[in-house]
């Protein structure tokens, strides 16, 4: 409308009647009126039907009073079937045409002013006939693109969504699950199946079927690896029979000839080297598997052979990460065997003799009496520095194997070993104990005691500590935890300096016993080692 009222300003043709602003007046009105019903209508293909109508009658009004065929507004007849082509199909296109055609001649007829030969009408009518068929060509075009951009669009949301449901799991016997079914999801068939192979590649190490095909017999799928379909599909990355005609025997007797009384296509799960199969049989309402089927199971099989290899590399960490814990365990467990093979022998060799000696002293002192004072002071001595001696091999030996620990469990070990704590000396040491939770297995008392120690002497060490407190208490979930605070100068336990294996030692512990070590610290502001472990239960 804008380019009408400039154009009308102009006046570059003669205007022989005043009604060209009136029915400017009234264009706009409709223009107006036309956009208010597109915005509210639903029903735009009939308001489409209507405006094209309409358009065709302001160019025509406009054209009668402006100059007829000549007239600078003629060519909006052009846009008005090029408007029906991009709205419409061709055939609607073409009914545009007829209609511009016609009024064309009404103008030619009608118009005010000198007349032109009939060859400039034919010459415009040529004019539209040709950017009718340019157009409809173009719009029929441009509509099949935009249905193949639509349909790759659904498909990259399928695929998308295939992508989702197959990588949100690590675990490899739900992943197959997940595979079956969201082949089966794109493209539906009376029978699937899944067949991982090993790390050879020449066994079958899981097989995972769903609909009418059957888990296949011992022995028949190495067959087919060597020999049948399925070592056709793995030399050529995929096979489909879609003629029933061709699985005739042998093909016939093995587990996926056997079921395809319709069709069947095989699509290896590849990535470096053919990791297995998927195989669909019998494509649901009996068409044939065509070549977008095959592109869509194509990109299945290949996302499942990325979530596969994923999963398995996942699986040899966690296998390597339980050898690892196992090693740990066996190492742990001959090093407390070893402490308490040595503990036992310096009771066993050291014990009885030593008993003797110090009683031995004794007798001296009992039998010398007062006769002589210097002796006398000297067995006084004696016996004083072989208790001390004593109490030392009894700390040593407990330190490698507290014997309380074996025979009365570890809350009587951790009373014990605090209140050893209490009579050196130098730290102001707090026991609180729930004395209802005990560990319930050997071993784990060995790693709490163990654990324990190791935090005392860091402390000891490191931390200039006045205060300590050690708590053994029941957890609100089940289990329990040993916490190990003080109030020493703290540190930052991710920059722990090199040769410090302290804490590491005490993690692996924990962790070989199914237990979980936290440790809590800033500089200066004190530490807290714990250790939480499920295995305890209530006295």
């Amino acid at each position: 409308m804008l380019s009408w009222a400039w154009m009308l300003s102009r006046r570059q043709l003669p205007v022989w009647h005043d009604w060209a602003w009136g029915i400017f007046a009234g264009s706009v009105f409709y223009t107006a009126l036309a956009d208010l019903a597109i915005r509210r209508t639903r029903r735009l293909r009939a308001v489409a039907a209507a405006t094209t109508l309409c358009d065709s009658a302001i160019v025509t009004l406009m054209c009668l009073v402006t100059g007829g065929i000549h007239s600078d507004f003629y060519p909006y007849y052009y846009i008005t079937v090029l408007a029906g082509s991009v709205r419409f199909g061709p055939r609607e296109t073409f009914s545009a045409l007829v209609l511009n055609t016609l009024c064309s001649a009404l103008v030619f007829v009608a118009a005010p002013g000198p007349s032109y030969p009939t060859g400039d009408l034919l010459l415009e009518i040529y004019y539209m006939l040709f950017i009718a068929l340019m157009s409809s060509w173009l719009s029929r075009l441009a509509k099949e693109h935009y249905r193949r951009a639509l349909k790759q669009g659904d498909r990259a949301g399928l695929l998308l969504s295939v992508n989702r449901e197959i990588t949100a799991t690590l675990d490899l016997g739900e992943l197959l699950g997940r595979i079956l079914r969201e082949a089966a999801h794109v493209i539906p068939c009376r029978g699937a199946a899944v067949l991982l192979l090993d790390r050879s590649r020449e066994i079958v190490e899981r097989v995972l079927v769903t609909g009418d095909f059957r888990e296949p017999a011992g022995g028949a799928v190495e067959h087919s690896l060597r020999e049948g379909m399925l070592g056709e599909a793995r030399e050529a990355g995929a096979r489909v029979w879609n003629d029933p005609a061709t699985l005739l025997a042998p093909r016939a007797t093995e587990p996926v000839g056997e079921l395809a009384t319709g069709n069947v296509a095989i699509f290896t799960i590849r990535r470096r080297d053919c990791l297995g199969f998927l195989v669909m049989v019998g494509k649901a309402g009996g068409e044939a598997f065509g070549n977008e089927d095959c592109d869509l199971l194509m990109a299945v099989a290949d996302q499942a052979a990325v979530a596969i290899e994923n999963a398995r590399l996942v699986e040899e960490v966690l296998e390597a990460r339980d050898r690892g814990q196992q090693l740990l365990w066996r190492l742990i467990h001959a090093e407390e065997e070893e402490r308490k093979r040595i503990a036992g022998d310096i009771h066993d060799r050291m014990g009885a003799r030593f008993f003797e000696f110090y009683f031995s002293v004794r007798r001296c002192q009992e039998l010398l009496g007062d006769r002589d004072p210097r002796a006398a002071d000297l067995l006084s001595r004696l016996t004083a520095e072989a208790q001390a001696f004593a109490d030392e091999i009894r700390d040593v030996m407990n330190d490698l194997r507290p014997t309380v620990l074996d025979d009365f469990g570890f809350i009587e070990a951790l009373r014990e070993y605090v209140a050893a704590l209490q009579a050196q000396g130098g730290l102001d040491v707090t026991l609180k104990i729930d004395e209802a939770v005990k560990p319930a297995k050997p071993e784990v008392n060995v790693m709490l005691f163990r654990v324990l120690q190791e935090a005392v002497l860091n402390v000891r060490k490191h931390a200039t500590a006045s205060r300590l407190a050690v708590e053994w208490l029941a957890l609100d979930g089940g289990g329990a935890s040993l916490a190990i605070r003080d109030d020493g100068r703290g540190f930052d336990p991710h920059a722990l300096p090199r040769g410090h294996y302290g804490l590491l030692h005490m993690k692996e512990r924990a962790e070989a016993c199914g237990g979980k070590l936290d440790v809590r610290s800033r500089p200066n502001h004190g530490t807290e080692v714990r250790v939480t472990i499920a295995d305890a239960h209530a006295a």
